[in-house]
Formats: structure tokens, C-alpha cells, sequence
């Protein structure tokens, strides 16, 4: 057996999820989904391969994948 997958500090919007209005966050978050409207935070943002965002983002930090 693998060792176990290291424990997630933040939350996850995953594909198939859609918001429209503001997202605020503290800490970690990862999106995946799409978001139409503000991004905004002190903490680490991840964009993923499968998002689409429309709409301004503010945060600590911002990677971006694919």
C-alpha cells in the first residue's frame, strides 16, 4: 500500500459546480469549477486545468494549472 494522501487545509470547488457572486476565503482554496464574479483572499488560491472564472481575482498568492 501507498502512503496516505496528505490531508487538505482548504477547500476544493470542484468541476460541475458553478457560482455567480463573490467567493471569499481564508486560507486555501482550489477551483476547479466555474465562478462568475470576485475572487478574494489573504491565502493561496489554485486555478485548475478544468476551471473558468469571469470576474476579478485578489489573493496572497495564485497558481495557475494548464
Amino acid at each position: 500500500m501507498g502512503a496516505p494522501a496528505p490531508a487538505r487545509t482548504g477547500g476544493l470547488l470542484s468541476s460541475g459546480v458553478s457560482i455567480k457572486g463573490d467567493v471569499v476565503f481564508r486560507t486555501e482554496l482550489v477551483i476547479d469549477g466555474e465562478v462568475e464574479g470576485t475572487i478574494k483572499s489573504s491565502g493561496k488560491l489554485t486555478v485548475g486545468q478544468h476551471s473558468h472564472i469571469r470576474g476579478e481575482i485578489r489573493a496572497g498568492s495564485v497558481t495557475v494549472q494548464g
